[in-house]
């Protein structure tokens, strides 16, 4: 699978669960599609663990089927709350939901989002 560049996924996501991308490389206009797997699944509130493998299956489900950018709620790891105690969830840049992220991606060859 030959990279994609952050302006694409943008596009990408502009254009909904799936669509086709018009991109130049090097004076050339060329088209590629990207196949899109949004995601909408419940999340335990402060059960990092627990949301990180459902959305593990989530994922790789989702790269079974040909999606090549899973995307993810944006609470997903945390929980969908919103409270005096949501700051207590938050992770370093090298936490556990961007280490699972970056390994999840690795090991299916995907892109991810949360």
């Amino acid at each position: 699978m030959k990279p994609i560049s952050r302006t694409c996924i943008v596009a990408a996501l502009l254009l909904g669960a799936s669509g086709t991308l018009l991109h130049s490389k090097a004076g050339r206009a060329g088209t590629s599609t990207l196949r899109i797997a949004v995601v909408q699944m419940q999340s335990g509130d402060h059960d990092i663990d627990g949301n990180l493998k459902r959305a593990t299956a989530f994922a790789d489900e989702a790269a079974a089927k040909g999606a090549q950018f899973v995307l993810f709620p944006e609470l997903m790891p945390t929980g969908s709350y919103l409270f005096y105690d949501t700051w207590d969830a938050g992770e370093p840049s090298d936490g556990k939901t961007v280490r699972w992220l970056k390994s999840t991606s690795r090991r299916l060859h995907i892109w991810l989002g949360t």
